[in-house]
């Protein structure tokens, strides 16, 4: 199957909330759509509200298409859908967190220090002041309640 996707997604576990009144987390987002994981059932081709929480206290809101249903083997329902719009400069603000992802996705393995970690590279906030505020980080990965059977079919499984 062809991958029809406009944008490369990466995948994250952020915790969101589908309207007022159902929750779930995303399963992979790109600049174009998101895949997510709710604990009810959603109509096709309806456009909803979603707010996202990348970090503690740093929530983004958007509008989405919800474009497909892809099938699982656990309670919750997985969902395609398709960026709207955004509030304020929220697109701005996950544009760049999938920037920074694409961009420490593609580089290079950091050589062992002697201590036996991974060495920091220099302005890593880890070895030295941030001048970016802490909720402008992307929340940590964590992986997903369940986890795709096939990335090309959509389908989803524990």
């Amino acid at each position: 199957m062809d991958d029809q996707r406009r944008a490369p997604r990466f995948s994250v576990s952020w915790p969101l909330r589908i309207g007022n009144k159902t929750s779930g987390r995303t399963f992979n987002v790109s600049t174009s759509g998101i895949m997510f994981l709710s604990q009810s059932r959603i109509d096709l081709n309806i456009i909803t509200e979603l707010e996202i929480a990348l970090a503690p206290g740093r929530r983004i809101s958007c509008t989405v298409r919800v474009i497909r249903e892809a099938p699982t083997s656990s309670s919750y329902f997985a969902y395609g859908a398709s960026f709207v719009a955004f509030q304020g400069t929220d697109r701005g603000v996950l544009c760049n967190i999938l920037q920074r992802m694409r961009i420490h996705s593609s580089e290079p393995e950091l050589p062992v220090a002697q201590t036996g970690q991974a060495a920091k590279p220099p302005g890593d906030p880890a070895t030295s002041g941030s001048s970016h505020p802490a909720s402008d980080q992307p929340a940590q990965q964590t992986p997903p309640a369940v986890r795709p059977a096939d990335a090309d079919t959509g389908a989803v499984t524990d």
